[in-house]
C-alpha cells in the first residue's frame, strides 16, 4: 500500500513531465477514494506516502481538489492526523489541507465546516498567530 501510494506521489509530482495528464487520470481511475482510505491505515509510512499523493495531486488542479473534498471520510482523516503527535503527519495532512485551499476556493468554506480542523490548524500555526 505504502510503495503504490509513493509511486503515485512520484507520477503527480510537477517534477514528472506528464503530470499534469497524470493527476487526471488518476482522479478519473478511483486513485483518490483510495489513498483517502490509507489515510487511516496502522502503518505511518503508508499514510505518509498517501498524503504526499494526495497533496501532489491537490497541487494546482481544482478538479482533483474537490475529489478530495467530495471523498467520504477525507476532511475527517486528515483532521484525525493533524490531531497526532507524529509531526510528520500532521505537516502532511497541513500540505493537503493547503494546497486545497489554495486552489479552490469550495474547500476553504468546508474547511470551516469541518468539526475540530480548524482548531487543530490553529494549534499547529506558530505562536502569535492569532492573537
Amino acid at each position: 500500500v505504502s510503495a503504490a501510494a509513493e509511486f503515485l506521489f512520484e507520477r503527480a509530482h510537477t517534477s514528472h513531465m506528464k503530470s499534469f495528464q497524470n493527476k487526471e487520470q488518476m482522479r478519473m481511475e478511483g486513485a483518490i477514494p483510495s489513498l483517502v482510505q490509507v489515510l487511516s491505515c496502522p502503518l505511518s509510512e503508508a499514510r505518509y506516502n498517501a498524503c504526499s499523493a494526495l497533496s501532489e495531486l491537490a497541487f494546482q488542479n481544482k478538479s482533483n481538489c474537490l475529489a478530495i473534498l467530495n471523498t467520504p471520510g477525507a476532511l475527517e482523516s486528515l483532521t484525525n492526523l493533524m490531531s497526532m503527535r507524529e509531526e510528520v503527519h500532521q505537516d502532511d495532512a497541513c500540505l493537503v489541507i493547503n494546497n486545497c485551499a489554495a486552489f479552490c476556493s469550495e474547500f476553504c468554506h468546508r474547511i470551516s465546516l469541518q468539526p475540530g480542523l480548524v482548531d487543530c490548524l490553529k494549534k499547529l500555526a506558530p505562536d502569535g498567530c492569532f492573537n
